[in-house]
């Protein structure tokens, strides 16, 4: 190597540490005003602190995005496939003043970028915690805490609830706001009503043209049944007995199990009552669950709200699973048991088992602690008939006064059918005779 090449590789590398210090200062003096901190938290305390965000800020511009699509049900009641868009970034003027940049690696990690001392994120932190103790409380006249989660282990099939729920793998990728968590083993829970109404636009639909929010309105069609107010008042004086089970060190737990024929409305009569009284409702979906699953789902329930088993009998036959998998071992009964016996996992809850056979439902599960009611789901009554026959059939006195004097047992989904099934056929009369 001659001198001349000595001295250009002894200048380049001269070069290169200079430009490294150089590098190294504007990094430290960058950090000195600049700031990013990480917030990995439970996915709900995620969307309460990006809600806050959005709500006392101007959004100036929006990042890279990535357009997602999920079954929905519209409110004319047809399923679509929606699209709307993810954006893994946004840079937001913080009560209209502060910038401040978000940065979403997952549904449980946001990254917050902001100029130092001008942003106080453990001040809302602490009021995000608030507001989650809050809604996570049993002061239930306070506030409404009404949501409808659904746990599912990993390679669920679409259910046709009207909300879409995550199979195994991740399918979306990990960045962005979602309506929902992503999949994955981790990722089971869903929550069934709420976009993003500030942050996703949903492509051709409005945000009011889905089920994305509960239509209140919906709520006057439902029949009070005596069946209906006698789990209401289970489930009332659950809540009002927390301190008594405080004071005598016992969970704050109570069980009820919903035993009727299918179609008999034990699943809506659940949900009713919590709308009702305000509180959420966690719906297992044991048909795809494994024993860890199961136990990393129950974890999530939150104090003061109900948690629904639907149709125990059609998973298990006294204390065998009936589901076979051939990918895993799907969840046992002890595992079960073992979780409802919980001291520390079950304290808050009030859980409620739907059977269609109640002889299938093993004597264990059955005992006080873990069923301390067995409420039996009577055929719709006549003024039910009445009620329903009057939503359905308005306008319409005859058909009417026929249908509500129906004899014998009939469940509510028979009786809806009937009704609508009268009601269409008026509906080709009036159709046919307008057009001859």
């Amino acid at each position: 190597m001659d001198l001349s090449s000595a001295a250009l590789l002894a200048g380049a590398a001269g070069i290169g540490a200079f430009w490294s210090q150089i590098k190294n200062t504007v990094t430290n003096c960058y950090s000195l005003f600049i700031r990013t901190d990480t917030i990995e938290s439970d996915y709900n305390k995620i969307v309460i602190l990006v809600k806050h965000l959005l709500d006392n800020s101007k959004i100036v511009r929006y990042g890279n995005t990535t357009y997602l699509s999920d079954h929905y049900r519209l409110k004319n009641h047809f399923f679509t496939n929606l699209t709307y868009d993810n954006r893994e970034n946004v840079v937001l003027l913080y009560k209209n003043k502060i910038p401040i940049f978000l940065k979403f690696d997952s549904c449980y990690k946001l990254k917050i970028t902001y100029v130092f001392r001008t942003f106080n994120l453990p001040k809302i932190l602490l009021l995000v915690q608030n507001i989650y103790d809050s809604e996570n409380g049993i002061d239930i006249t306070q506030k409404n805490r009404f949501r409808v989660y659904h746990y599912r282990g990993e390679d669920s099939n679409f259910d046709i609830s009207g909300s879409p729920h995550k199979s195994g793998g991740n399918s979306r990728g990990n960045s962005g706001i979602s309506p929902m968590p992503e999949g994955g083993s981790e990722d089971r829970k869903v929550i069934t009503f709420g976009l993003f109404r500030e942050y996703n636009k949903i492509i051709k639909y409005k945000y009011d043209d889905t089920l994305l929010e509960y239509d209140q309105k919906n709520q006057k069609n439902y029949y009070e049944s005596k069946d209906y107010h006698k789990l209401l008042k289970n489930i009332e004086f659950w809540i009002n007995s927390k301190a008594w089970y405080e004071e005598r060190q016992i969970p704050w737990q109570r069980g009820v199990l919903l035993e009727s024929p299918p179609g008999y409305g034990k699943t809506k009569m659940v949900i009713k009552c919590a709308e009702k009284l305000k509180i959420p409702v966690d719906v297992f979906e044991l048909s795809n669950m494994t024993n860890n699953e199961f136990i990393d789902a129950w974890s999530e329930v939150s104090p003061g709200s109900i948690v629904l088993l639907e149709d125990f009998d059609s998973i298990f036959n006294k204390r065998e699973n009936l589901h076979k998998s051939l990918n895993k071992n799907l969840i046992s009964f002890d595992c079960l048991i073992n979780a409802i016996n919980g001291a520390k996992e079950n304290n808050g809850i009030m859980l409620i088992i739907t059977t269609n056979k109640i002889e299938n439902i093993d004597s264990a599960l059955l005992r006080p602690g873990r069923v301390d009611e067995i409420i039996r789901v009577s055929p719709l009554d006549d003024e039910g008939k009445k009620f329903i026959a009057e939503n359905i059939l308005k306008g319409y006195p005859d058909d009417i006064k026929k249908l509500s004097s129906h004899i014998g047992p009939i469940s509510v989904v028979e009786f809806q059918n009937k009704c609508i099934q009268r009601a269409l056929e008026i509906m080709a009369e009036t159709a046919k005779e307008s057009i001859n």
